[in-house]
């Protein structure tokens, strides 16, 4: 028995092929060439429709590039960029430690930022493995800097010199130096509560929602990821803060404030 006579209906099938193949084979080319027409007929058409829309877009108003979406330029007598350089560099303790966005950077160093950020973390195991001594060293030599921080977040306008033109090339090395900024002012505000200074607390937290203010201008996703941390640091800090002295009453006495941090140590 022959494979044809073996299996009829597959041969059937391909013989029904090989057939409408040698018919069809005269054809293929203007069917191809119908194909193409419809597809760039389609494409065109397709484009003039996003372009009417790119216009209706651009015509609100609404950036379409990342260097559409730059804030506009500020006078350096107007830029808070430049006050919260100077306040970053004027913190005592610097680490170098270079990343792949700053090349050549400082953060705040090891240890400080460790104590800083146990300190304001949400986890009271965490909270408890750092004394406030500990935060009060980590913070010692920052009053100045921390001054030209609250100065900055007051003032109305904000830019940093970020290479807009690079789009997804872009870096942003100061969200680094911001978010190092609002996690001491968030420690300074809780400090103060337990201080009996709740203004000075209030006017730390006030502080960081002016730095979140500052990098929501940027109009950039990873500036409004930045913000919203600068945000939970602030309504951390507050809740803490009022913990230790509610800020519509008058300041707590001497020995509830003793009686917290005996509590806390």
């Amino acid at each position: 028995m022959t494979r044809r006579e073996a299996l009829p209906n597959l041969y059937a099938i391909l013989d029904a092929v090989r057939w409408t193949s040698r018919r069809a084979r005269p054809f293929i080319p203007a069917l191809a060439f119908l194909l193409l027409l419809t597809y760039v007929i389609a494409n065109a058409r397709a484009g003039q429709a996003l372009a009417q829309e790119l216009s209706l877009i651009r015509a609100q108003g609404a950036p379409l590039s990342l260097s559409e979406a730059a804030p506009p330029p500020v006078p350096d007598d107007q830029n808070a960029a430049l006050v919260y350089t100077q306040a970053f560099e004027r913190l005592p303790r610097l680490g170098k430690e270079p990343t792949v966005a700053e090349p050549g950077g400082h953060r705040l160093a090891g240890a400080d930022e460790r104590v800083i950020d146990s300190f304001l973390s949400d986890d009271t195991r965490r909270q408890q493995a750092v004394t406030t001594e500990q935060v009060r060293q980590s913070l010692a030599g920052t009053d100045a800097a921390l001054a030209l921080v609250r100065h900055a977040a007051a003032m109305p306008r904000c830019r940093f010199p970020v290479n807009w033109e690079a789009g997804a090339g872009a870096l942003f090395p100061h969200y680094p130096q911001l978010l190092t900024l609002s996690r001491l002012l968030g420690a300074h505000a809780i400090l103060a509560s337990m201080d009996a200074k709740p203004a000075g607390a209030v006017a730390d937290d006030q502080a960081i929602l002016g730095i979140a203010r500052h990098i929501l201008t940027d109009h950039v996703m990873i500036g409004d990821l930045i913000a919203y941390r600068c945000l939970s640091m602030a309504r951390s800090s507050l809740r803490r803060s009022m913990e230790v002295a509610p800020l519509t009453e008058a300041p707590v006495s001497y020995t509830h404030l003793r009686a917290h941090e005996t509590g806390r140590n």
